[in-house]
């Protein structure tokens, strides 16, 4: 696949994740400025914690760190997201989660892409 192409998915994935990042930073945001509810009362147990760290954290981190790592940063999010379904199973098929999700599988195409380009190392 030639260089441009593999650079407009790069694009696409890091444009795709910034929103990504921005809308689960302003959902954070939104949930630690609302007058009624407290952040921390809204965790009613070590369960809710972890769960909050599986998604939105993990999957912010791995957004953050697949703009310089095309590899890693997606591992991270799929962590964080098996983690989450396997807490939460009845968000497996949760829409606006495949949607924030959605950039670090263009991200694992654009390293397998470059790894392929790269061909056989001599």
């Amino acid at each position: 696949m030639k260089s441009e192409a593999i650079d407009f998915l790069r694009w696409t994935a890091r444009i795709w994740g910034s929103l990504s990042v921005a809308f689960l930073l302003l959902m954070i945001l939104g949930h630690l400025i609302n007058p009624e509810i407290p952040f921390l009362s809204s965790f009613h147990s070590t369960q809710d914690i972890i769960v909050f760290l599986f998604f939105p954290v993990c999957t912010m981190v791995g957004i953050w760190v697949a703009w310089p790592n095309e590899l890693f940063g997606p591992l991270i999010t799929f962590f964080g997201i098996s983690g989450l379904f396997f807490l939460r199973k009845d968000l497996i098929f949760d829409p606006w989660i495949t949607i924030i999700v959605a950039p670090v599988f263009i991200y694992l195409l654009v390293w397998w892409l470059d790894w392929r380009a790269m061909g056989p190392e001599e």
